[in-house]
């Protein structure tokens, strides 16, 4: 919530549709990561932020896009865009 509240003072009430989909997708994030078999308790965005829950995050990220490897071996995202703005 602090997060949107920020965002919501530096871009503008104009620009909350943005802000909407950016809370959705981290609201999104953090489902992932707390469906994740493995963790007794649920984790919170913080715990995400730190830093200490890296691979977690981006284990999530991959789900959540989609990846997939092609007959190259290269990988590919069925959502690149979601883990675009995942990502940054």
């Amino acid at each position: 919530m602090n997060f949107g509240t920020v965002l919501l003072k530096r871009l503008g009430p104009q620009r909350a549709t943005d802000i909407e989909q950016r809370m959705r997708q981290l609201g999104r994030l953090l489902q992932a990561v707390n469906s994740t078999e493995g963790f007794p308790q649920m984790i919170i965005m913080e715990e995400l932020l730190s830093g200490k829950r890296f691979d977690t995050v981006i284990e999530a990220v991959h789900r959540l896009s989609e990846i997939s490897v092609d007959s190259t071996g290269r990988r590919v995202y069925r959502k690149p865009s979601l883990a675009s703005k995942l990502g940054h």
